[in-house]
């Protein structure tokens, strides 16, 4: 039991250097979070994010302790609730869209559109940053 314990842990180490995942989180998924954060609201996402990977850190030695200490649980029923939570977080991440603002050359024809219609400059082209 000891050697598929070792075996199972060795795997895990080489796939999560695969992954870059370290204590701290995975680099990858802050970048990630980086590109789909608006610039104001980076700071605070990012103390979210970090936040979030000590919380589950801790939640999840919790739960595996649960799990393996239950009537019904052992290496197979861990083994399922490791591989349901990845599948959720995947699919979370494949829900993240990035906000869209207009830069090139749709910002560039609002503010011509802006310059040749006076009227529409008075009524507050200014104030919408065009």
């Amino acid at each position: 039991a000891n050697e598929v314990g070792l075996t199972a842990w060795a795997v895990a180490r080489v796939l999560s250097g695969f992954s870059a995942a370290s204590l701290s989180g995975s680099p990858a998924c802050y970048a990630l979070l980086n590109e789909l954060t608006a610039p104001e609201d980076v700071d605070t996402m990012m103390g979210l994010a970090f936040a979030g990977v000590a919380l589950f850190w801790l939640l999840g030695n919790l739960l595996g302790f649960l799990v393996m200490r239950s009537p019904w649980g052992g290496a197979r029923a861990m083994l399922a609730i490791i591989v349901t939570l990845s599948w959720i977080a995947l699919a979370a991440v494949a829900t993240l869209r990035p906000q869209v603002t207009p830069t090139g050359a749709a910002a560039t024809q609002g503010h011509r559109d802006c310059e040749r219609d006076a009227a529409r400059q008075e009524e507050g082209c200014a104030t919408i940053g065009v």
